[in-house]
Formats: C-alpha cells, sequence, structure tokens
C-alpha cells in the first residue's frame, strides 16, 4: 500500500515537472539532443532527488522510532515479550545493514518505476510540439477579432461601442 502510493506521488509530481518544462526539452530536441538523453535527463533528476531524499528519510524514520521507544520502550517490550512492564527490558532499536539496504533498494526501484512514464514522454516532445504548447506565440485579442465571422464581429462592434460609451475606453 505504502509503495502503491509513493508511485502514485511520484509519478504526479514528475509527471507535472515534465510538463511544465516541455519547452526545455523541446529546445533540447531542436539543439540535437536525442530521446534517450532527454530521457536520461529525467532520470538523472529524480536519481538526484532520491540520494537527498532516502538519507533523510531514513535518518527520519530512525529518529521518530527512537523517540517512539524512548516514550513507549516498557510497553512495547510487554507486548513483545508478554511480560510485566517492571520485570522486561527496555527496548532500543538497532537496525540492520540489510534491512537498510533492502529498503534503499525498494526505494530506488519505486522512484524509478514511476518516473518512467514522464520521461518517456519528456523524450517524445518535439520543438514543434514545444512552441505550439507556449503562450509566447499566442494570438493577441486583435489576431483574435480577425477570425471572427461577420456576425460576431458585429456583436463585438456593437459591444464595443456600448463599453466606449458608458467607460470611455474602447476596446474589451
Amino acid at each position: 500500500m505504502v509503495i502503491a502510493s509513493s508511485v502514485s506521488l511520484i509519478y504526479s509530481t514528475f509527471a507535472m515537472t515534465v510538463t511544465e518544462r516541455t519547452r526545455q526539452y523541446g529546445l533540447l530536441a531542436s539543439l540535437g539532443a536525442t530521446k534517450r538523453q532527454i530521457r536520461h535527463s529525467v532520470y538523472f533528476e529524480a536519481l538526484i532527488v532520491s540520494a537527498i531524499g532516502i538519507p533523510l528519510g531514513i535518518l527520519a524514520g530512525l529518529a521518530a522510532t527512537a523517540v517512539v521507544f524512548h516514550f513507549n520502550g516498557e510497553g512495547i517490550s510487554m507486548l513483545v515479550n508478554g511480560t510485566e512492564a517492571a520485570a522486561a527490558p527496555v527496548a532500543s532499536i538497532k537496525p540492520s545493514v540489510p534491512a537498510l539496504t533492502a529498503c534503499v533498494l525498494i526505494t530506488l526501484l519505486t522512484v524509478l518505476a514511476s518516473v518512467a512514464a514522464p520521461a518517456r514522454r519528456a523524450s517524445r516532445t518535439t520543438a514543434i510540439a514545444a512552441l505550439k504548447r507556449t503562450r509566447d506565440i499566442a494570438p493577441t485579442r486583435r489576431d483574435r477579432r480577425a477570425f471572427r465571422t461577420p456576425a460576431t464581429r458585429r456583436r463585438a462592434a456593437a459591444r464595443d461601442t456600448l463599453h466606449l460609451r458608458i467607460s470611455g475606453v474602447a476596446g474589451w
């Protein structure tokens, strides 16, 4: 359940990042970057974030576990050992290297699986598609008015005239 929710969260984050950077990927493609290079740049970003996040997550998990055992160690020992709290030794944490290694590997695999689809989408971005999606070449209001039909032009002219009479400023 944790892995499935992690995949969903990481996927949506990188999908949003790729969508926001469509223009940059198109620019890279126009400069000669291959699909593989663009895909690897998304994977590289995921690995950099993982290199920072995984150790911090492990440290935060160990610290939280230490706090829980500090305050509830006797109760946890009683539950595990089934003896009286006064006679049971206080539980302590002893993280094992194989368990931590398994956690790191599972997390890395989860991140790489989550980033696969956004990386593939980023590598398919062409320079033309990237330019079409930007607002740099969006038509102005004046350009949009040129594409109106005669009926909509008449309604727009009447609205502009009414707006000019009311506010003293022409146009919408």
